[in-house]
């Protein structure tokens, strides 16, 4: 996703500050679940789906002489820069721009599963998209990294826009997304985000290592 230098830090802390160390995890309201038909009127024109653009992870800072430096304090020499899978504009706490967006077939071979996924910060913030037929289902939740804190969130509006029929393994499975969500902790402070913009992963095979909705995702 896109900072400039040290603002995924400050965003880090601002989450950390604004939900405080409140027992429990993250958590999501049983009417999370948004429904709806897919669109297909996207713009295919759209630079983003003509070609590939390549940056590093956001704790990697490239100072203007050309060094790294990772913001975690470890070593930057064999970090390798990533495909950018998603232009998805943010604002949760700080504005910002997504980066990274994962898609794999679910088990029953006919729903393509899509995962926006917003890190490093303080709380880890996911968008999952699954679309079957002309149909989709939207969650949004968040896996606190540095607190406790429980948050629950509603979908409040959808709009997908994917091309419809059925992807194979290998495929770019392109997308646009515009979800807006709310959201309540455990202390009643409420919380608001908007993520709007395209993405373009590679259809998986299968999910993540580690995948699920109270787990830290990780990736290959």
């Amino acid at each position: 996703m896109i900072y400039p230098p040290g603002l995924w830090l400050l965003r880090a802390i601002l989450l950390a500050l604004a939900l405080s160390a409140v027992p429990g995890v993250a958590g999501e309201t049983a009417d999370d679940l948004y429904q709806g038909a897919i669109g297909s009127l996207f713009d295919h024109s759209d630079p983003f789906f003509q070609g590939d653009s390549y940056g590093w992870p956001p704790n990697i800072i490239e100072h203007a002489d050309g060094h790294l430096e990772d913001g975690y304090g470890g070593d930057p020499s064999s970090v390798q820069k990533f495909r950018h899978t998603a232009r998805v504009a943010s604002s949760h706490i700080l504005p910002h721009t997504i980066e990274q967006a994962y898609a794999w077939l679910d088990p029953d071979g006919a729903t393509v599963i899509y995962l926006v996924f917003d890190a490093p910060s303080a709380a880890s913030d996911y968008l999952e998209i699954r679309i079957r037929d002309a149909m989709f289902e939207a969650r949004y939740w968040t896996n606190p990294l540095l607190t406790g804190s429980q948050i629950s969130w509603n979908v409040v509006e959808a709009v997908i826009h994917a091309t419809p029929g059925q992807a194979s393994v290998g495929d770019v499975v392109a997308a646009v997304v515009d979800v807006r969500v709310v959201g309540v902790d455990d202390r009643g402070r409420q919380f608001s985000n908007h993520l709007e913009g395209p993405i373009k992963p590679v259809l998986q095979a299968q999910a993540p290592r580690h995948y699920g909705r109270r787990a830290p995702v990780e990736f290959d």
